[in-house]
C-alpha cells in the first residue's frame, strides 16, 4: 500500500472533520449546558433523567404522550398504550437475588393500565451487572419488554445476560442511531416551544459528540472520500484497532515492568490480566502465595473500552462481592460491590487517564521515548502510592 495513497485519504478525511467542527463553531454548538456543568457521562443523573422527562406523558414538556409515542415507533414496540402509560425511573423490583434471578433497579420502566411493560437498561459507561438483563427479564415475565440501550448498540455481556437470546429476550438499541433519530423527531415536534426545543437540540448535540455522530452533509463528504478510495479506506479500517491496541499493550507491559522493581517481590505478584482487546484489560497485584485469597489490587482498563466512563482505575478488588465482609472503613471511596475502594489515575493536569484519549495515545506512542517513560513513571507511581496506603487493611483482613 503506498504511503502516499494512505496520506491522501487522512487528509482528506481531516478536511471533512475540520469543516465539520467550524460549522459547529459557527452555529454556537460549542456552547454546551450538559458539557459545561460535567454532566456527560452521568448516566441516570443526566441521561435516564432527561430521557425519562421526555418519555413521561406527565412530564414538564406539557406535550402529553407525543414523545413518548415516537419512542414507541422508533423501536418499534406495539404493545405499549401510550394513553394510559406511566413512567418510573430506577424502578425497585425487589432485593437483588442472584440465586433466584430477580430483583434490582431498572433505569426507566414503563407500564400501562393493559399491564404491559417496557424496562430499559440504560448503558453508556457503567459495567454490566451479574444477571441484571436476565433479572429484569424475569420481572412481570411475558409482558415485559427489555431493551438494553447503548452508545452504539453493543450486545450485553454473558454475565448480564445469563442464556437470554438478543432479539428475543432482549433489544439491543443505540444512543447513535435510536436515541438521535428520535430526538430529531422530538425537536420538530417542539418547533413552537423554543426553551424546549433548543434544550432537545443541546441534548442532541452531546449525544452525537459522545458518539462522534457527523451530520447528514458531513457523511456524505466521507463517505464520498471513502468510496473515492476504497482499497486505502479498507487498510486503515483493518488496522486501526491494531495500531492502537499495539500502544496500549506496550503501556500496560511497561507499567507491570515498573510495577515489579517498585513493589516488595516478596509480598506481591505483577500479573496480565485480559487480552488488551477485551473490555477490561486489566493489570493484577495479586498477593504472593495467596491465589485463592479474597481480595487483590487491580487496574482497569488498558483496553480504551467504556468501562467506568472509559476511566482508569486503581482499586481493591473483593471476590466476594455484595456478600463480603470486608469492611467499608471511612476513607474508602466505593465504585461498586466489586471494588470497595478505588482511585482514578490522573495526568499531569491532575484530570483522569484514559487510553481512549487521543493526546495521550499519541505522546506514548513510541516506546521507550521521553514522554513514555515520563508517563509510565507517573501512573506506577499513584499504583505504588495506592498499593502502600491500603496494604495493611487488605492483608490483616487476608490473615485474620
Amino acid at each position: 500500500m503506498q504511503k502516499d495513497a494512505l496520506n491522501k485519504v487522512i487528509k482528506s478525511t481531516k478536511r471533512v472533520i475540520e469543516h465539520h467542527n467550524e460549522v459547529s463553531k459557527l452555529k454556537g454548538e460549542n456552547f454546551n449546558v450538559f458539557s459545561i456543568l460535567n454532566m456527560e457521562s452521568k448516566e441516570n443523573g443526566t441521561h435516564s433523567a432527561f430521557l425519562g422527562e421526555l418519555l413521561n406523558p406527565e412530564g414538564s414538556h406539557e406535550k402529553g404522550n407525543v414523545f413518548l409515542r415516537l419512542f414507541l415507533e422508533a423501536i418499534n414496540n406495539t404493545t405499549i398504550q401510550a394513553d394510559t402509560a406511566e413512567l418510573v425511573l430506577e424502578k425497585h423490583i425487589d432485593k437483588r437475588d442472584n440465586e433466584n434471578k430477580t430483583g434490582g433497579r431498572i433505569d426507566i420502566f414503563i407500564s400501562d393500565k393493559s399491564g404491559n411493560y417496557v424496562s430499559i437498561e440504560n448503558k453508556i459507561y457503567a459495567i454490566d451487572q451479574n444477571l441484571q438483563l436476565k433479572r429484569y427479564h424475569n420481572y412481570k415475565k411475558g409482558s415485559n419488554k427489555v431493551y438494553y440501550l447503548t452508545l452504539y448498540g453493543e450486545d450485553a455481556s454473558k454475565k448480564s445476560k445469563g442464556d437470554l437470546k438478543e432479539g428475543i429476550d432482549y433489544f439491543c438499541i443505540s444512543y447513535s442511531n435510536t436515541i438521535i433519530k428520535w430526538l430529531d423527531s422530538c425537536y420538530k415536534e417542539a418547533a413552537e416551544q423554543p426553551i424546549l426545543r433548543e434544550t432537545i437540540k443541546q441534548y442532541s448535540i452531546l449525544i452525537k459528540k459522545l458518539t462522534n455522530t457527523l451530520n447528514t452533509q458531513q457523511e456524505q463528504e466521507l463517505a464520498d472520500v471513502i468510496l473515492n478510495n476504497l482499497s486505502e479506506s479498507e487498510y486503515i479500517a483493518n488496522n486501526y484497532n491494531k495500531v492502537l491496541n499495539t500502544i496500549r499493550d506496550n503501556f500496560r507491559n511497561a507499567i507491570a515492568t515498573s510495577l515489579s522493581t517498585k513493589l516488595d517481590k516478596s509480598r506481591y505478584e505483577v500479573l496480565i490480566g485480559d487480552a488488551i482487546h477485551k473490555n477490561y484489560a486489566q493489570l493484577w497485584i495479586d498477593i504472593k502465595g495467596e491465589k485463592e485469597a479474597q481480595l487483590r489490587f487491580g487496574i482497569e482498563t488498558f483496553s480504551g473500552k467504556s468501562i467506568s466512563h472509559g476511566d482508569m482505575f486503581i482499586g481493591i478488588l473483593d471476590k466476594h462481592g455484595k456478600g463480603s465482609q470486608f469492611p467499608s472503613l471511612s476513607h474508602f471511596e466505593r465504585l461498586s460491590e466489586w471494588w470497595p475502594h478505588f482511585k482514578y489515575l490522573e495526568n499531569k493536569e491532575e484530570q483522569t487517564f484514559s487510553m481512549s484519549n487521543q493526546s495521550i495515545l499519541k505522546a506514548i506512542q513510541h516506546v521507550n521515548s521521553d514522554t513514555f517513560n515520563a508517563f509510565v513513571a507517573l501512573i506506577s507511581n499513584q499504583i505504588e502510592a495506592f498499593v502502600k496506603e491500603n496494604e495493611e487493611h487488605v492483608f490483616k483482613y487476608i490473615n485474620q
